[in-house]
């Protein structure tokens, strides 16, 4: 088993920030008059899963990487709902 020592060696942080950085390209297409607040919102909720994971393999307790771990897992529900929120506002499909 590889013993990871940087979180950016970590397959979820690797993805999370690929997420991150999709969301800042999709976001560029919201409507005029949704993009500062919803824009803003989105890209937030996004750089925060991989900053939780970060922050939670830095700890070095277990405990606490599970609980950051938990964190992330919660934060990727808000840009699902912001996502679906965009679409009913006429946002990319």
């Amino acid at each position: 088993m590889m013993t990871v020592t940087d979180y950016w060696e970590l397959i979820e942080w690797q993805k999370a920030v690929d997420f991150a950085d999709s969301v800042y390209s999709w976001t560029t297409e919201i409507p005029r008059d949704e993009r500062f607040e919803l824009t803003s919102q989105m890209r937030r909720a996004t750089v925060s899963v991989p900053s939780h994971i970060a922050e939670g393999q830095g700890s070095g307790s277990t405990g606490d990487f599970a609980r950051f771990l938990r964190m992330a897992r919660g934060a990727l529900r808000e840009p699902e709902t912001q996502v679906c929120l965009s679409k009913r506002l006429g946002g990319p499909q």
